[in-house]
């Protein structure tokens, strides 16, 4: 797949949609849509809500081994 097309329109499709990406376009395949769908039913049955605000954060060693640490910055407690 030629990225820099694929890029390019979705560029154009989330253009001004979120302010933290800072104009970076990541590409999205099948398995990363897949991830992310997983991601999302785990955050639910965890009974965090849409609407919540999270940070995440990554760690480990080796490119094939990292760890994502998701946190419900809503839930914080000050």
């Amino acid at each position: 797949m030629n990225w820099d097309i694929h890029e390019k329109k979705m560029a154009h499709a989330v253009e001004g949609d979120d302010p933290w990406r800072e104009g970076k376009v990541y590409p999205i395949s099948k398995s990363t849509t897949k991830l992310l769908g997983d991601l999302a039913k785990a955050l639910y049955e965890a009974g965090w809500s849409v609407d919540d605000e999270f940070e995440v954060q990554t760690a480990g060693t080796w490119k094939k081994d990292k760890f994502l640490c998701i946190k419900n910055r809503s839930l914080d407690v000050s």
